[in-house]
């Protein structure tokens, strides 16, 4: 039990720093380059395989799964608002 509760206890650091930090900068995440994505989702995911113990080699949707969250892609979503006001700003249209 107390593995669990160390275990715990780390995925609720993960939370508190790192994913706070994303959730609060989503709508430029959802803007970045893709390869700016895989860099951060690296990290977060890295911190998840520190707290929880698993190996390098373990599925991602398993290590979020067992974590219980979510990946960065699959939260950095924005809202509508958001994705319709930055395209008139840059000129693109849908």
């Amino acid at each position: 039990t107390q593995w669990v509760s160390r275990t715990y206890h780390l995925i609720q650091i993960v939370n508190a720093t790192i994913r706070s930090i994303l959730e609060y900068g989503s709508p430029i995440l959802f803007s970045a380059p893709k390869s700016h994505l895989r860099v951060i989702e690296t990290i977060y995911n890295s911190s998840l395989r520190a707290a929880t113990g698993l190996p390098r080699w373990t599925p991602i949707h398993i290590l979020h799964r067992e974590a219980g969250t979510r990946g960065i892609k699959a939260s950095s979503r924005a809202p509508p608002h958001i994705i319709i006001n930055s395209q008139q700003h840059s000129g693109r249209s849908q």
